[in-house]
């Protein structure tokens, strides 16, 4: 098996080493969590025609941050994108773009004092150890939560030819031409309902 380097893959190990319940396993979380942000930032520019090749290469959170804002200009929004069959009104699909937000970007940063020699010795009962476990689960919700939308980016109207740019990614075991279909099959007209979220709804959660 191949070792996995999209957001998904790195907030997959992260969790397998929070299960382990072992000290140095808390590190190897850390290093999966900070990955799995900045793959996902990264993932998100690199979707982007329009984006230039230096920014897609970046790795600096704080950089990243300030690149997907040029783009999207919507902040820790979540973007909802409602497919209706014009005809029939029907709900088709929901899509939804969730972002690496400010507060995730904050702890992406903080997890780089996990990934440098550690100068203090601790027991295997100081509270430190407590502490940054808890933390890290924090960390692991709110890539969960980066990780549930499957746009990848806002979806943009090109200048040049008037056509909405929907970038959706491809799930493991999902076929690219069924979802095709149904968004955008030919001869049919559908309507597009936007919604800009602080929160992404419950039901959003539990459907990944």
């Amino acid at each position: 098996m191949n070792y996995g380097i999209s957001s998904r893959d790195y907030l997959s190990r992260a969790q397998e080493r929070l299960l382990e319940g072992k000290l140095e396993s808390l590190f190897y979380a850390a290093f999966e969590l900070r990955c799995g942000i900045e793959s996902r930032m990264q993932e998100y520019l690199d979707a982007q025609e329009f984006v230039s090749k230096k920014k897609k290469k970046g790795w600096q959170i704080a950089k990243l941050g300030k690149d997907i804002e040029q783009v999207f200009k919507i902040g820790d929004k979540v973007a909802e994108f409602t497919v209706i069959e014009k005809e029939t009104g029907n709900i088709i699909d929901i899509f939804y773009y969730t972002p690496v937000t400010s507060k995730l970007r904050k702890m992406a940063e903080k997890l780089g004092e996990l990934l440098h020699a550690t100068k203090k010795s601790r027991k295997d009962d100081d509270k430190w150890w407590h502490d940054i476990r808890k933390y890290l689960k924090e960390v692991y919700q709110e890539l969960t939560k980066a990780n549930v939308g499957t746009l990848l980016g806002v979806p943009l109207i090109r200048k040049d030819t008037g056509q909405l740019y929907m970038n959706i990614e491809i799930l493991k075991g999902e076929d690219p031409n069924s979802i095709k279909n149904r968004v955008g099959q030919i001869g049919t007209q559908r309507i597009l309902k936007v919604r800009y979220l602080d929160e992404l709804p419950p039901n959003a959660m539990n459907t990944k």
